[in-house]
């Protein structure tokens, strides 16, 4: 999906919402960690203090740019996108005392799955070391406006 031209990308990022929307949320979950895992990376894209001036999930797709946090938001604005919206969704921006880098992870149901904390694997709020990470700030949907979509 993502060597594809904008248009084609976009495409398919519907029909794969669409065939989340037959998974349980368990599988969906995994599977939107496990594709978003493959995102081509970039270093930096998206100032974490300002999310205001994030791009909507077309936009993100069709510039094809991925830090962290972008994959973060990505994965969100997927799950939101498919049957599977009205569960919890949040996304965490943490700033990582180890690397000294900002961290974007989704927590769905308050942490039941927690995605892009570890590449290719989705894990759960117990498996969350907080020790070495000090939360920034927390968002939702809402604080996205996605409802406007």
């Amino acid at each position: 999906m993502w060597d594809l031209k904008a248009s084609e990308r976009l495409a398919e990022w519907k029909t794969f919402r669409q065939t989340l929307s037959d998974l349980s949320l368990e599988e969906a979950v995994n599977v939107v960690n496990l594709k978003w895992s493959t995102a081509p990376f970039v270093q930096s894209y998206l100032d974490p203090s300002v999310p205001a001036e994030w791009p909507d999930p077309w936009t993100l797709l069709a510039e094809n740019y991925y830090c962290d946090i972008a994959k973060s938001l990505g994965m969100l604005y997927t799950l939101y996108f498919t049957k599977h919206k009205d569960v919890k969704l949040q996304l965490d921006i943490y700033s990582d005392l180890v690397d000294q880098k900002e961290k974007g992870i989704v927590l769905v149901n308050d942490g039941e799955f927690i995605l892009n904390y570890a590449p290719f694997k989705t894990v759960n709020i117990t498996q969350l070391d907080k020790t070495t990470m000090v939360l920034q700030q927390s968002l939702s949907p809402n604080d996205l406006k996605l409802n406007k979509y």
